[in-house]
């Protein structure tokens, strides 16, 4: 493999560790996503120098947060896996169901504590941007229309960017 794309793999394993996730799992998901085709346990496990049970481990992992899909081969006994064609729209209402949950704490919150504390105006604040983030999140889903269409597969390209 390529120096530079090893790097690239490694970046994607720091980043996830440094938001909470496991290195590996940021590696398995980055050889995933730079793969032209679909990759086996041994595979993964080979290229990313990690034992075939701590890949298997970290693969069901990724297909629980949705990040890679099983896929088989005719005429084989192996599994493979893929990242999913529409893996950010996935990743993308995986992060708003917690902004949501976390909404629903704030006004939890605002609930039981005194109006005239810090606490209170902290989980306001929190609150004023969540509802925020909702108006302008509602803006981008009528921009695409039907829930689940993908911008790449509908040919959906954003005027604010000259590279589309």
């Amino acid at each position: 493999m390529e120096r530079e794309l090893v790097r690239f793999i490694e970046h994607f394993g720091l980043d996830f560790e440094q938001y909470g996730s496991q290195r590996t799992l940021g590696r398995l998901f980055a050889a995933l996503l730079v793969s032209e085709k679909p990759l086996s346990l041994q595979d993964l496990a080979t290229q990313l120098s990690v034992s075939k049970a701590t890949c298997s481990l970290t693969v069901r992992q990724a297909a629980q947060a949705g990040l890679v899909e099983k896929v088989t081969k005719p005429g084989e006994r192996k599994d493979y896996y893929v990242v999913p064609q529409d893996v950010w729209i996935r990743s993308t209402v995986v992060q708003l169901q917690i902004l949501t949950r976390w909404q629903h704490l704030a006004e939890e919150g605002l609930r039981v504590l005194p109006a005239d504390s810090m606490s209170f105006q902290r989980l306001t604040d929190m609150l004023r941007f969540f509802r925020y983030l909702d108006r302008k999140l509602a803006r981008i889903a009528d921009e695409l229309g039907e829930p689940g269409a993908s911008p790449v597969k509908e040919g959906w390209h954003d005027p604010d960017d000259p590279s589309w």
